[in-house]
């Protein structure tokens, strides 16, 4: 049973986090929660929502899209590469825009710690 009867959307959840007592800072995945790039109109929006709830920004959190499975970063695409440092630089203009101290960034497509990708035995 849900009891929140505001909007479904980004700025009804800030509405709703404002509620929370003792909440001061929330933060935000990129790109789920807003588009690129950021425009004097976007930046008025989030900030007039976050004002309105009494809440700030703390951080921007990235989270790569599932076509990056292979890796973000790491990928051996090119293109996909390219696109990982371009969402960054993204997530660090939202970050900018809103007042955001961290750019948290989550490379849970990069490395090797997929079952079976290395041999265990001989890293450790």
């Amino acid at each position: 049973l849900d009891l929140w009867d505001g909007p479904d959307d980004v700025f009804g959840w800030i509405a709703r986090q404002g509620q929370v007592e003792g909440l001061d800072l929330i933060d935000f995945n990129y790109p789920q929660h807003m588009e690129a790039p950021v425009t004097e109109t976007s930046q008025a929006q989030f900030l007039e929502a976050l004002d309105s709830a009494g809440l700030g920004c703390g951080a921007i959190c990235l989270r790569f899209p599932k076509d990056m499975q292979a890796g973000a970063y790491t990928s051996p695409d090119r293109e996909i590469r390219e696109r990982a440092v371009q969402l960054t630089k993204e997530a660090c203009d939202w970050a900018r825009a809103l007042g955001a101290d961290e750019v948290v960034v989550w490379s849970a497509f990069c490395g090797y710690d997929y079952s079976l990708q290395v041999d265990y035995d001989s890293l450790y």
